[in-house]
């Protein structure tokens, strides 16, 4: 028997779905038109029927692309509300069936927070697609093409170069192993785009490196894939985005273990939440958080990055040292997030300096009720809301500031 015809609400979501394309290479505007209008028709058919996984997959799907092309139009607002609407969309029909799915959301996720420079969130949407990447039952295709935009981001948004540099490696190996020259592969755009730019992150990072010969392998995989991108040069690697190995040389870094102190990308530490032996560990990241006093901001940078990505990877895996569990880690976290955006106000990068400003309503909500009995962290959090009441207004966000004040009043009264 022939399938069930579709019901006409679907038909017409397909038929605007493909009308979108059509125009997309000409009319932008008009397609994406045409595409938040099928995705408003979808939510009328979860709202009538929400317990049919496919429109939940039909939605996710649509958002995930119209988060791509609203990042192509510079619209990093409007791409992230889509990409949180497809992770959304997908998470409910389980982590097993969408689990790559939701990877790929977070992973075009972190790259607009990357053209946005939004660094904290970045780091923390890179690194969570990075590891669901690392899932053996993943396609080794599918892992490298997210490895490649996990390199391209950290090396972005002042992440550890060599961090950068192993990831990008780490997916050319994965294509160079499904075939047997370094020529252009057959394979489809996505991911011949995806050697693309791991080519590129590698060859730049190397060659500031100076290790010459694999700069120059990699310089045969960007001609060979459509020749360079956009990303950051050799020369401005070279005096502007220390590794984190540099960086702990020059302080007391007090034994930390070497996969903090790796000094090369063969180490095979892809992002920073993979220095930790088994599982994330805050108590690590809370040395790194100690080691920003008294070294140039530069360096601060670099370690309130990596701190904050490992801090956020306990928080995801629920490990015991997170806000909700230790007030002495959220405090650490939080004055991470509060270095981190005060050194990025400081620099006139005022959307960074938001970000952070935007991770600390979490980071203080956990801490507000021990604020209520506890004088110490009292006074810490308050330090934090004034810091960051003050980045909300020279950003203009009234609102944010407002739900601020709001929060600054409910503890105003002294802790007995």
């Amino acid at each position: 028997m022939p399938p069930d015809p579709l019901p006409p609400d679907m038909q017409e979501v397909l038929r605007l779905e493909a009308e979108a394309w059509r125009l997309h290479a000409h009319d932008v505007d008009a397609a994406t038109a045409h595409y938040e209008f099928a995705c408003t028709l979808v939510r009328e058919l979860i709202v009538a029927e929400p317990h049919r996984p496919d429109h939940w997959y039909q939605l996710g799907s649509m958002l995930y692309s119209l988060g791509e092309w609203y990042l192509e139009a510079g619209d990093y607002e409007s791409a992230t509300i889509a990409l949180d609407g497809a992770e959304a969309a997908y998470s409910r029909q389980g982590e097993t069936e969408t689990s790559e799915l939701v990877a790929d959301v977070v992973l075009r996720r972190a790259r607009v927070h990357a053209a946005a420079a939004r660094p904290l969130s970045a780091i923390v949407d890179a690194q969570y697609a990075a590891l669901s990447a690392l899932d053996a039952d993943w396609p080794i295709e599918s892992s490298a093409r997210v490895l490649a935009h996990v390199g391209r981001v950290q090396l972005m948004i002042g992440g550890d170069p060599n961090l950068a540099a192993a990831a990008a490696d780490w997916s050319v190996r994965a294509y160079l192993s499904t075939f047997r020259t370094t020529e252009t592969p057959a394979l489809d755009s996505a991911h011949t785009i995806a050697l693309r730019v791991a080519a590129n992150v590698s060859q730049v990072v190397h060659s500031a490196a100076g290790r010459e010969d694999m700069a120059r392998a990699a310089h045969k995989l960007v001609m060979a894939t459509g020749g360079t991108i956009e990303c950051p040069g050799s020369e401005y690697i070279r005096a502007n985005q220390p590794t984190l190995a540099r960086v702990l040389a020059a302080a007391d870094h007090g034994g930390l273990p070497a996969t903090f102190t790796a000094s090369s990308p063969e180490d095979g530490i892809l992002v920073p939440a993979m220095r930790c032996h088994s599982q994330p560990c805050p108590g690590l990241a809370k040395t790194l958080a100690q080691l920003q006093i008294g070294v140039p901001n530069r360096d601060q940078v670099l370690l309130g990055l990596e701190a904050h990505a490992i801090f956020a990877a306990a928080s995801q895996d629920g490990v015991p040292g997170t806000p909700a569990q230790t007030g002495d880690f959220g405090t650490a976290w939080a004055a991470v997030a509060v270095n981190f955006g005060q050194r990025m106000f400081e620099q006139d990068e005022l959307t960074a300096a938001a970000d952070a400003a935007a991770w600390l309503n979490g980071i203080i909500g956990q801490l507000v009720p021990r604020a209520l009995v506890d004088p110490e962290i009292h006074g810490i959090v308050l330090d934090c809301l004034n810091w960051q009441r003050r980045i909300h207004d020279a950003t203009g966000d009234v609102k944010a500031a407002a739900q601020v004040n709001r929060t600054i009043t409910t503890l105003a009264d002294p802790v007995p």
